[in-house]
């Protein structure tokens, strides 16, 4: 009895990686069938998205079955566990006191830090080269307010309220008719060295939150990524929580925030009328260029291995 204990337990070890991926696609296939959640997210609610190909809400058990399929594929081992761990449940931090809940995929080892303030944005050059752009970014996103019907928008509705967004990329994949409205700020986007391209964590976008909005408490889907939002149009009607810590943006100045952590926004102005009009450059508005930066922390041979795995 204890030899076969012994050779199962040696077939274990020797298959690991089989038997993590057949245990992950029963789990999925588990959860999908039943309704169960991916991770425990407490007080988080995606009732407000719509959209069918949202990583975070709709396609998190595709992408993560995805990603493990191309994990036997890396050369390098401790990378190769570090991301078939962060896409198991089993090892996932939902302990109490854990503030970082993504529900797509977790890594190891990274820096855990609500937000980045001018401490630690020294560790983010491209957040300089953003602000010192501001003027350039902000007169082509006043032509796309003053030019609604022009490009893709985005339209959001949440149980109050509504926000728009215009991507540039939009989960890894370029929106080439938006960027072609763009083109100097597509130029700013190319110059960084830490904007996150070429996987579905990856966005950038300008965003329109309308007065009288809320977008509720939730959680990002990971933590290999770090938002950052640079103040275009800022009201001090409209601000934005991130794990109890009230924060406004500023004009030219970037904002940057760890969204696998608890996050809400409220715009609390109620002046206006919050219906969808084909006029978006009401000044009352908030809008902000979202452009997301990786971790510092993440190697380029990380950078490069976690971009084959979550390709768009």
């Amino acid at each position: 009895m204890m030899n076969m204990l012994y050779e199962f337990i040696d077939f274990l070890i020797e298959n690991f990686l089989v038997v993590t991926l057949v245990f992950m696609g029963l789990f999925l296939c588990v959860n999908r069938r039943n309704g169960l959640s991916f991770m425990r997210t407490e007080h988080c609610d995606t009732n407000y998205c719509n959209d069918e190909n949202c990583v975070r809400c709709n396609k998190y058990h595709d992408t993560a079955i995805k990603a493990l399929n191309k994990v036997s594929s890396i050369n390098n081992q401790i990378i190769s566990f570090k991301i078939q761990k962060g896409l198991d449940f089993v090892y996932r931090p939902t302990e109490t006191g854990f503030k970082q809940k993504p529900n797509v995929f977790y890594y190891d080892n990274l820096q855990a830090r609500n937000i980045w303030d001018k401490q630690f944005k020294r560790r983010l050059a491209d957040c300089l080269l953003i602000e010192k752009s501001f003027k350039t970014i902000k007169t082509e996103m006043e032509f796309l307010l003053e030019n609604p019907d022009l490009g893709t928008w985005k339209k959001n509705r949440t149980h109050n309220g509504s926000w728009d967004v215009f991507h540039l990329i939009n989960q890894g994949s370029t929106v080439p008719e938006n960027q072609t409205l763009c083109p100097q700020t597509l130029t700013v986007i190319n110059s960084l060295t830490s904007v996150m391209k070429g996987n579905v964590f990856g966005n950038v976008m300008i965003s329109v939150l309308k007065p009288g909005t809320v977008i509720t408490p939730h959680y990002g889907p990971t933590n290999i990524r770090l938002r950052c939002h640079l103040g275009l149009q800022v009201t001090s009607d409209c601000f934005l929580t991130v794990d109890g810590q009230k924060l406004t943006w500023e004009n030219g100045k970037c904002l940057v925030f760890d969204d696998s952590f608890l996050h809400s926004v409220k715009h609390t102005d109620q002046t206006s009328d919050i219906t969808y009009k084909n006029k978006w450059s009401e000044p009352n508005d908030r809008v902000v260029l979202i452009v997301d930066l990786w971790h510092p922390d993440l190697s380029a041979e990380e950078r490069e291995t976690i971009n084959m795995c979550f390709h768009p």
